[in-house]
C-alpha cells in the first residue's frame, strides 16, 4: 500500500528489502537502491526505472555506500524509503554495524517524505554501533512478529504505524 505509480522510491540493501521486489506491480516506478542484487531483480520489471547508486562496495553484504552514494541521495527526491536496520531498539532506534552504511541511511531518512522500516523480529532489542534513525524519524514499521509491549508502546508514542505481516 506504500508503493504508488509515479513515485520515487528508495530500496535499502539486504534480503529483507529484496523480498518486496517480486510483489511490485507492473507500473511506472522510479526506484533507487544501494544493492546491486536488488537492482538486477528490479530490471526484470520493464516498467520500473532503476537507479543504482554508486559508491564503495561492502564485500560482506554487497551494499554500496560512501561519499558518492550520499551525494546521489542528497540530490534525489524520495517519496518513500524502504529501510532495513541491522538492529532495532527503543533506546537506539534503527542501527547499523557499518559507519558508511549508517551515514547513507541517515541521508535517505532525511530526504524521504515517508520512511518505512522493515525489521525481522530477531533484530528487536539489538543495538549496533551506529544509529541512523530514531523512532521519531519512522512513519511505518513492518515486522514478522509482534514486537512486544515495550516496543509497541514506544512506537505508539512516536506515532509510528505498526504492521505485523502475516
Amino acid at each position: 500500500k506504500f508503493i504508488e505509480t509515479g513515485r520515487s522510491l528508495f530500496f535499502d540493501s539486504g534480503s529483507t528489502i529484496g523480498r518486496i521486489v517480486p510483489h511490485l506491480p507492473s507500473a511506472r516506478l522510479t526506484i533507487s537502491t544501494s544493492d546491486p542484487n536488488i537492482a538486477l531483480a528490479l530490471v526484470k520489471n520493464d516498467k520500473v526505472i532503476v537507479n543504482i547508486i554508486g559508491g564503495n562496495l561492502n564485500r560482506s553484504n554487497l551494499s554500496l555506500s560512501g561519499n558518492m552514494a550520499q551525494k546521489f541521495v542528497e540530490s534525489t527526491n524520495l517519496d518513500v524509503a524502504f529501510i532495513s536496520p541491522s538492529g532495532f531498539s527503543v533506546d537506539c532506534g534503527c542501527s547499523s554495524g557499518n559507519f558508511n552504511e549508517a551515514a547513507l541511511k541517515t541521508a535517505v531518512v532525511t530526504k524521504a517524505h515517508k520512511v518505512v522500516v522493515l525489521v525481522q523480529s530477531d533484530k528487536f532489542n539489538k543495538s549496533m554501533p551506529h544509529t541512523f534513525a530514531a523512532l521519531s524519524d519512522i512513519d511505518v514499521l513492518i515486522t514478522d512478529k509482534d514486537p512486544g509491549e515495550e516496543i509497541r508502546q514506544a512506537l505508539k508514542e512516536a506515532n509510528v504505524e505498526l504492521i505485523v505481516a502475516e
